[in-house]
C-alpha cells in the first residue's frame, strides 16, 4: 500500500490568522485531527489535536482548552 493510497484527498488549508475556536470547529465538523495552515500559496503548518512540543505549553494548553470546548 502507498501513501496515496491511504491519505485523504480534497484537504483545504486554513489562513494563519484563523481564530483557534473556529479551527476546533473546523476540526470537528470535518472529524479530522490536523489541518494544513497556509499562507499565498504555500504550506506554512500544520496543527494537530496532538502535540508534544514542551516549548509550546503555554499555546498547546490554550489551544486543547479551546478544542475541549467546542468538540
Amino acid at each position: 500500500m502507498k501513501v496515496k493510497d491511504a491519505m485523504h484527498k480534497g484537504v483545504d488549508w486554513v489562513s494563519p490568522d484563523i481564530p483557534v475556536t473556529e479551527l476546533a470547529k473546523l476540526m470537528r465538523d470535518h472529524d479530522v485531527g490536523a489541518i494544513p495552515i497556509g499562507e499565498n500559496d504555500h504550506l506554512v503548518g500544520m496543527v494537530t489535536i496532538v502535540t508534544s512540543s514542551a516549548k509550546d505549553w503555554h499555546r498547546t494548553t490554550s489551544m486543547r482548552s479551546a478544542l475541549r470546548r467546542v468538540m
